[in-house]
């Protein structure tokens, strides 16, 4: 069984007051709106657990490169660790990252489409506010909070 592991953006790894951030290039202001350390945290559990991952925000569907703004907002931290945390996440992104996720219809449909495709696929999934059905190992983020070490726990326990 492989795990997948699935996150929104927005309430989730977004700074506060994210929405009042704004650059004309989409990719740039999502970057500008990434939390480094909540990023960071999601990054070493992707690599931690070696599962298939994918971004569902609603921003995918437009395009936008949420996964390499979380990289490049991660890198800026001028932490030797953070530096190290990317260049091994890339290599998991390289090998890991599901290029060809269903993209039309609400999240959830969006999900069902997968996992009809993918049967054996343990899936978690990361949520602020989009219903996602229980099978598909919703893990409610708080919007205020945004993703927390105990989220974190929470997945690891779904883990198979």
């Amino acid at each position: 069984m492989q795990n997948v592991i699935l996150f929104d953006f927005n309430g989730v790894l977004d700074i506060k007051n994210s929405h009042e951030v704004f650059d004309h290039d989409i990719d740039y202001q999502t970057a500008k709106q990434v939390d480094p350390q909540k990023a960071a945290m999601l990054m070493r559990f992707i690599i931690e657990a070696d599962c298939e991952f994918s971004c569902i925000s609603t921003l995918t569907r437009y395009d936008v490169d949420v996964v390499g703004g979380m990289m490049r907002t991660v890198r800026k931290v001028e932490d030797e660790k953070m530096v190290e945390l990317v260049s091994k996440f890339q290599e998991t992104f390289l090998n890991n990252y599901i290029f060809d996720f269903p993209s039309n219809g609400e999240k959830n449909q969006r999900i069902r489409e997968y996992k009809k495709s993918n049967p054996d696929a343990n899936i978690i999934t990361f949520e602020d506010s989009d219903p996602i059905d229980e099978e598909f190992g919703l893990i409610h983020v708080c919007s205020t909070t945004k993703l927390t070490q105990e989220n974190i726990e929470h997945a690891k326990s779904l883990l198979k």
